[in-house]
Order: C-alpha cells, then sequence, then structure tokens
C-alpha cells in the first residue's frame, strides 16, 4: 500500500539559499520525474537527531556502507541498529515539483533506494530488517518485492548494467576481519565472480552505456578513493578521492561529494576523472548526488546536526532550492529516462 503525505515547501531566500549561490529555482523550472529517496516524519528526524546527540556519535546514512557500521550491516537485528529502527524513515517518492511524498509501506523501515532498472520500472534497494543486509527488487507496477541477493553474506549496496549485468558490494567477515569487494553477476545467469579484490570496496555506481563501474574504495587511513574497473578484469584505475558517485543520463559527467577543508561539497567530473569542478558550494555537508533526467540539475542530501534535507542545484552550482521542508529526506534517485514523469497511482 502506498500513502501519500502533502507538504508545502516554502522558501526564505535569506535562510535556505547558501550565500555563495545567487537566485532561486523556481518549481516549474524543475523536471517532474520522480525522486526515490528515504523519508522521515519532522517527529522522526526531530528524535532520530536527539538519539545520535544523546550517543554522540556520526548519523549513519541511509543506503552507504560505511566502515564504522559494518557490524550493523553484518548483524542487522542487532540492538545497535534496532535503537535506530524506529525512526529510519520509509523509502518513498518524491514529486520534486509538489513535493508530495508517497511512502511504500510494504517495504520495512531502514530500506534505502539504490538504482531504477533500465525500463525505469524496478527500483533496487537495500534493507537489512531481516539480518544481514541484502538488496531487493521493487516493481512499480505491481508493488511486488523480488529478493535480488541472498546471504550469508552481506550485500549493502549495488546498481545494474547497461546490458543486464547486477554489480553489488559484497562483505564478509574473515579470520583478519572483514572483507568487501565488488562481484558481478551477468544476465546469462552465469555465476557471480569478484571484480575487485577489496579489502573495504563498495557502492558500485553503473554507467549508462559500457561493461564498467564506479566504486568507493576506503584506504586504511579512512579516506574514501573513487575507483573505476572494467568487467573485462583490467587492474581497477584510481580517479580520485571522493564518494557517493552518480552519473549524469548520458554518461558524459559523473557528480559525487569530495571534502574540501573538512566539509564535503558537490563536484563534478569526466568518467575518466578528468574535468574536476565544484558545483557550487553550500554551508552544510552534502552527500549522495543524483542527477535530473534533462541533466541540468542536481538533487543531493544536505546533513547538519543529525537533520537530513533534500535540496536540488543546477548543474553549473548558480542557483538552488530545498525539496522538503517538511520532515527529513536522504540518499535521493532522481528517475532518468525518456518521458520520465511523476505518476500519481
Amino acid at each position: 500500500m502506498i500513502t501519500r503525505t502533502r507538504g508545502l515547501v516554502a522558501i526564505a531566500l535569506a535562510l535556505l539559499a547558501p550565500a555563495c549561490l545567487g537566485g532561486v529555482i523556481t518549481a516549474a523550472e524543475i523536471p517532474g520525474a520522480p525522486i526515490a529517496f528515504v523519508y522521515r516524519t519532522p517527529e522522526e528526524g526531530r528524535r532520530r537527531a536527539e538519539l545520535l546527540e544523546q550517543r554522540d556519535r556520526a548519523p549513519q546514512r541511509a543506503g552507504v556502507m560505511q566502515l564504522d557500521d559494518l557490524d550493523v550491516w553484518l548483524d542487522g537485528g542487532s540492538d545497535r541498529r534496532g535503537e535506530l529502527l524506529e525512526f529510519a524513515g520509509r523509502m518513498a517518492l518524491l514529486d520534486p515539483r509538489t513535493a508530495e511524498v508517497r511512502t511504500f509501506d510494504a517495504v520495512a523501515r531502514g530500506a534505502a533506494p539504490l538504482a531504477w532498472s533500465r525500463e525505469r520500472e524496478r527500483l533496487l534497494f537495500a534493507s537489512a530488517r531481516r539480518g544481514p543486509a541484502q538488496l531487493f527488487e521493487l516493481d512499480l507496477r505491481t508493488e511486488e518485492i523480488r529478493t535480488a541477493t541472498r546471504g550469508p553474506a552481506v550485500h549493502a549496496s549495488g546498481c545494474y548494467g547497461s546490458d543486464g549485468f547486477l554489480a553489488y558490494s559484497e562483505a564478509r567477515r574473515t579470520g583478519n576481519g572483514v572483507r568487501v569487494r565488488i562481484v558481478v553477476r551477468e544476465a546469462d545467469g552465469r555465476p557471480e565472480r569478484a571484480l575487485t579484490p577489496g579489502p573495504f570496496d563498495h557502492n558500485p555506481t553503473c554507467p549508462p552505456d559500457g561493461r564498467w563501474i564506479l566504486y568507493v574504495s576506503s584506504r586504511p587511513d579512512g579516506r574514501e578513493q573513487l575507483m573505476r574497473a572494467d568487467l573485462d578484469g583490467s587492474p581497477p584505475r584510481r580517479l580520485g578521492f571522493g564518494r557517493d558517485p552518480a552519473f549524469a543520463p548520458d554518461g558524459s559527467w559523473v557528480v559525487y561529494s569530495a571534502q574540501i577543508g573538512g566539509r564535503w561539497q558537490l563536484w563534478r567530473m569526466r568518467p575518466d576523472g578528468s574535468g574536476k569542478a565544484s558545483l557550487g558550494r553550500g554551508v552544510t555537508d552534502e552527500f549522495s548526488p543524483s542527477v535530473s533526467p534533462d541533466g541540468r540539475y542536481v538533487v543531493y542530501e544536505s546533513e547538519e546536526r543529525g537533520r537530513e534535507s533534500l535540496f536540488v542545484r543546477r548543474f553549473d552550482g548558480s542557483e538552488q532550492r530545498v525539496l522538503l521542508s517538511k520532515g527529513d529526506g536522504a540518499h535521493p534517485v532522481w528517475l532518468a529516462g525518456p518521458n520520465a514523469q511523476w505518476s500519481a497511482k
């Protein structure tokens, strides 16, 4: 069952638009394609922020495998995860023009969207409600949920390849701790195979076309770097420091988050790592960018003091707009493709 909630987007220029960005985008300009995300009601967002402050730890971001949360992903029913589950929010769709929110009540709390299928009728998501995190597919036509991966290994992130392959992270306990690597399962039913060596490779993202992926590799010092791996088995190549990579619909750009001067900000680069440029700088940490179907806008998660909000910014970084002013929003994934529009069914 889908539950609908309406929120009015009231923008105060002086408060909601960072001083370094000029002007505000109007709702009519934004493409009408829906955005999958994690939604929390205002009360859930407030209570979650209070709980995180009491525990004196950084927020656990939905849909992103962090090294310090591997025990949570490996033990989905643990008390540590259970403390936040009540306020984890629900997977939902957002109309970027009207701010209408539709939550998927059939999907367990704490699930996070990862990628849309090529035909734009299935949504890949991660959930750890019933044990170690696994990947699932939600059929938008029938609302049927299908299992995409199975344990005992943890599969907490993944993407659909252009010719039907599925790339996803695999975390296993070993005698030396935990190893996380990227594996690939081909559409023809061949057994899955390891694409990267690990030990901490995660969050793959697939290009619109081509047999290769980008992913995040965490170094022993905790810094995260963007890597490229071809499915032909060639050695992975480093593209630079950053996290949360996402492709523009035509594959010409990759948007990502990079830490500059102690704050996470949005950047873009070419798929080969060249042409790096800032996408504007706000006053909060910026994560999980996703590009609009027309390639002109980027939706992202703004995070401050345990509260998460969704903003949309022009691809050139010049202007932005808050998308969700009532409740918290995290890990947005914009539906891309021809004639991608919001459906009220």
